[in-house]
């Protein structure tokens, strides 16, 4: 892995409701470099065509559900510790509970509320 060029985090958020989306992105943009994604086909191209795409991301954000998408939260998480398992995977999703097994490749759920990097607790990890 080559070493990061920017000491700020740098994070992915796949959300296909656009005001999620938008609240995560205005929520991480003061402390985070963080690019977003509207379904997770458009971040599969990505990561499939470029081979440095994982290289210097900290974190992926993915919904579990996308309306318009066979593809679930829990495969993207999948695709992304294939490419890079030291990325920090967080599941979005109101519908898992505690008790319940998580899911391969996912570090951590969390809430559908979008929230800051602080809240996250990503920075032990990232630095």
């Amino acid at each position: 892995m080559s070493p990061k060029t920017s000491t700020r985090p740098k994070i992915y958020v796949i959300e296909d409701s656009l005001l999620t989306l938008d609240a995560w992105l205005m929520m991480l943009e003061p402390d985070c470099d963080v690019t977003g994604f509207e379904e997770p086909e458009s971040f599969k191209k990505l990561l499939d065509e470029e081979s440095n795409f994982l290289d210097e991301v900290d974190a992926v954000i993915v919904d579990f559900y996308f309306g318009a998408s066979d593809v679930t939260g829990d495969e993207v998480a999948q695709w992304v510790k294939a490419k890079n398992p030291k990325v920090c995977v967080l599941l979005c999703s109101e519908g898992f509970s505690p008790a319940e097994k998580m899911p391969d490749g996912v570090d951590r759920i969390i809430a559908k509320n979008p929230v800051s990097l602080a809240w996250l607790n990503l920075k032990k990890s990232v630095q």
